[in-house]
């Protein structure tokens, strides 16, 4: 089952577009990398990463919209400024990942990208995310805490590592008013 819906979002008077990433579109990969600086790829990748090897882009490409899940974010016609990810590591769980390019962070771009990513967990019947942040990326932690209400978060050597269950409810409500069935 792919979620394959595309649409419209507006973040800071700006309209965006987002839709699931083309299979093997390693350009627009390659294109939010660029776009992203030193601390970012760090916090992103959780150590230095001067640039995106031939085999990491093709990885990160190879969204198939089940196994691994991708959507992309474009301004006007076609700059990607944010893709966000879901890739299975079990059948109902997946490990989620931003991606929002530095002249773009800290407008709630983060916030709506992720929200999609949780619709579309829901769609994909993914039912727990689990993932890792670096310690200091304070704006992600505060994100993961408020919008993904983790079950579980622990801190070992500079990452944190978190547990969330998938809100079976399509809307969004915030953590502290939540409740699991």
């Amino acid at each position: 089952m792919e979620t394959a819906r595309s649409e419209r979002l507006v973040v800071a008077g700006v309209t965006l577009s987002i839709a699931p990433l083309e299979h093997g579109d390693v350009a627009t990969v390659r294109a939010v990398f660029d776009q992203l600086g030193e601390l970012s790829r760090t916090r992103r990748y959780l150590s230095p990463v001067p640039r995106l090897t031939t085999a990491a882009a093709t990885a990160l490409a190879d969204a198939d919209g089940f196994r691994h899940h991708a959507v992309v974010v474009r301004e006007g016609p076609g700059r990607p400024v944010a893709l966000g990810r879901l890739v299975r590591t079990e059948a109902r769980r997946a490990e989620p990942a931003l991606e929002v390019v530095d002249d773009w962070q800290g407008r709630g771009l983060g916030r709506l990208l992720l929200r999609r990513l949780l619709a579309d967990a829901r769609e994909l019947g993914i039912a727990s995310l689990e993932g890792t942040a670096s310690a200091d990326n304070r704006p992600v932690l505060r994100l993961i805490r408020h919008e993904l209400c983790p079950s579980e978060m622990t801190y070992d050597d500079g990452v944190v590592s978190f547990t969330a269950w998938v809100p079976s409810r399509a809307h969004h409500t915030p953590c502290g008013e939540r409740h699991i069935a």
